[in-house]
């Protein structure tokens, strides 16, 4: 049988505990992290350390310490839901979905009201390829959520990816709003304009600044709202994009983010485009926004000319699904009738018999004049998709078992692009399946032009 500590050692503890909470609460972890063991070692069954210690290994990405903390706490008080729930967080992080679902649902087992495990659920449910009971576990978290709040901002804004995965794009962007309320989002992206948002009103003699506020692609992706707005538009872009915008917005101006530009009366971030038109899958612009210029010219080739893109950034948090390896695209590389043009920004494709295309580039507006002169793209889910869908140049993009949000979980085609086709990944890690119906197609397509 355990002994309870004497009273001088329990006080101790408590004295300590205090401490290492305090620095833990305020953000100083390397500081509290000796604390919290220096109490487990004098008291092994203080299980609420234990737990403490579990969310800070989590914090410092040491998972593997962090799930022991929290299974022991679990093997010592099963009915504790906040055990469980932040297991899963830590396997959510993981990747370990399957994991992370079966301990929300055992989180919210035992507390029916716990909004955080059933959004939680949600993300792991969105995570499995299942948006529409994502959908409903968000609307259970949003039931026990204050009426405003970050919490309830972090939940709408969660929900916005399972409600436009589904096609419920008026709802979905509406919900997305909520991401400038978001810790997590404005943790990561910082917005620095000081104007006033735009709330879609006329403009009547105001001067609109329109900012981009993601990746390249969804500046290319958002940038067909811009030819609607009436009024005077400035346009801020990451710097690889400047050009293209200006040759293809000749009546806007244009600057690189960073730089000074001219005084604006209020603000729009580019990903709020769609919000404030309303979008809707009938009324999505789809004619060719982007214009190409003439230089640089693509070089000679024989045949079909296809452009291919293997990877995206490293960066990207889905970048090991969406990314495929060169040496999977062998069966296309081997369809006769075909010159090969690689569109790859940061790596030379030496092993395939195709012209490396990374020395004409020095920016898109480069990358659109060659693709422009392209009969087809082939390319994972990256920028290279949205500016051929913005050219309105053919366009193959291969997509995982669990895309991103805006291409959906079934169609083949895409609201965004009419040009373009989705070859779906229907087993995940299967890339071979896909790349022998693309190669199938460009066969059929050789022969056309053949035919011709």
């Amino acid at each position: 049988m355990n002994r309870r500590p004497p009273r001088t050692q329990r006080q101790r503890t408590l004295a300590l505990f205090k401490q290492a909470d305090a620095l833990h609460q305020s953000g100083n972890l390397e500081a509290a992290l000796p604390i919290y063991k220096r109490i487990l070692r004098d008291d092994p069954d203080a299980w609420q350390v234990t737990f403490r210690l579990g969310l800070l290994c989590w914090q410092i990405r040491d998972f593997d310490r962090a799930i022991r903390c929290l299974t022991s706490v679990i093997s010592r008080k099963p009915e504790f839901p906040h055990a469980h729930y932040n297991l899963g967080v830590v396997y959510e992080e993981m990747g370990r979905t399957m994991q992370a679902f079966a301990c929300y649902e055992q989180a919210i087992r035992l507390e029916p009201t716990f909004g955080d495990a059933w959004e939680g659920l949600g993300k792991a449910l969105h995570a499995l390829g299942n948006p529409e009971d994502a959908v409903r576990c968000y609307e259970k978290a949003l039931a026990v959520s204050p009426p405003s709040g970050t919490a309830t901002a972090e939940r709408r804004y969660n929900s916005s990816y399972s409600l436009m995965a589904l096609g419920r794009w008026t709802e979905g962007w509406a919900a997305y709003e909520s991401r400038f309320q978001s810790p997590v989002f404005m943790g990561n992206y910082v917005l620095r304009h000081h104007e006033p948002m735009w709330d879609g009103s006329p403009l009547e003699g105001r001067k609109l600044l329109v900012h981009a506020e993601q990746g390249f692609g969804d500046s290319l992706m958002m940038a067909r709202w811009i030819n609607a707005i009436d009024g005077e538009v400035h346009i801020e872009v990451q710097e690889p994009l400047v050009r293209l915008f200006q040759q293809s917005f000749p009546t806007r101006t244009v600057t690189a983010q960073g730089k000074e530009y001219p005084r604006c009366d209020c603000q729009v971030a580019m990903m709020s485009l769609a919000h404030q038109f309303r979008m809707s899958a009938e009324n999505v612009p789809t004619a060719p926004w982007l214009v190409a210029g003439a230089a640089p010219v693509l070089p000679e080739g024989d045949g079909l000319k296809v452009g291919f893109v293997w990877g995206g950034s490293p960066h990207h948090r889905n970048d090991k699904r969406r990314s495929i390896p060169l040496p999977m695209w062998k069966p296309l590389f081997q369809v006769p009738n075909v010159t090969w043009y690689s569109l790859q920004y940061d790596e030379e494709p030496v092993s395939v018999a195709a012209h490396n295309l990374r020395p004409l580039i020095t920016d898109f507006a480069d990358t659109a004049a060659l693709v422009r002169q392209l009969d087809l793209v082939i390319c994972v889910d990256t920028s290279v998709a949205h500016l051929a869908g913005g050219l309105g140049t053919p366009c193959w993009i291969l997509l995982p078992t669990i895309p991103d949000y805006r291409w959906g979980l079934t169609s083949l085609d895409t609201v965004w692009y009419p040009t373009a086709r989705l070859v779906r990944q229907e087993v995940q890690g299967d890339w071979e399946t896909p790349m022998r119906e693309m190669a199938e197609g460009l066969q059929a397509l050789t022969k056309q032009l053949e035919a011709a």
